[in-house]
């Protein structure tokens, strides 16, 4: 059946600074895999979107006998999620940040396609 893909991320322990200095790269995995899809999104973990669709990034996207929207991964289809997570060059002084910890879920759903699209219900 086809699905759509949320994700979210959430801080579970640590330092804040660190967290909140933290950078991500999604890049959709491409046709073969090979990370060599679009950027979807390129910025503060903390701003990251909570509860973005991704599905409607990947290079399966289709539309579903559901609805007319090209955002859901076919039956029998994958996405892969190549990720790069980094400190900022600039704007941070990342001496401060030495030694310091955090820890956070990378939480993903993959919920059957429906009309109206939902996003869904954490726990």
């Amino acid at each position: 059946m086809p699905g759509e893909l949320f994700m979210r991320f959430v801080k579970t322990a640590g330092d804040d600074n660190l967290y909140n200095s933290l950078r991500i790269e999604l890049r959709d995995g491409g046709y073969q895999g090979n990370c060599d899809g679009n950027v979807f999104y390129t910025g503060y973990i903390k701003d990251f979107p909570s509860g973005d669709k991704i599905s409607l990034y990947n290079v399966h996207a289709a539309v579903s006998s559901i609805d007319d929207v090209k955002d859901n991964i076919p039956a029998n289809y994958t996405m892969r999620v190549c990720q790069k997570v980094s400190l900022p060059e600039t704007g941070t002084n990342q001496n401060n940040l030495q030694g310091k910890s955090v820890t956070f879920d990378e939480q993903i759903s993959d919920m059957q396609d429906a009309k109206p699209d939902s996003a869904p219900v954490w726990p």
